[in-house]
């Protein structure tokens, strides 16, 4: 049954990109977190990424 195939391929393809996602912000958070408790001016105006929104 192709149709059933593409539905099976179309839940892994939507699992495996949930779990990278995951997993990538996962690490960017915990980057953020490191440099914030080991650089005290980590939250100065110069070392926030223009792309942090959280």
């Amino acid at each position: 049954m192709p149709q059933l195939d593409f539905t099976i391929w179309l839940f892994n393809l939507t699992t495996n990109w949930l779990i990278l996602t995951t997993l990538f912000v996962s690490f960017c958070n915990s980057q953020t977190t490191a440099n914030i408790t080991s650089n005290p001016k980590a939250l100065s105006q110069e070392n926030t990424p223009k792309w942090n929104w959280i």
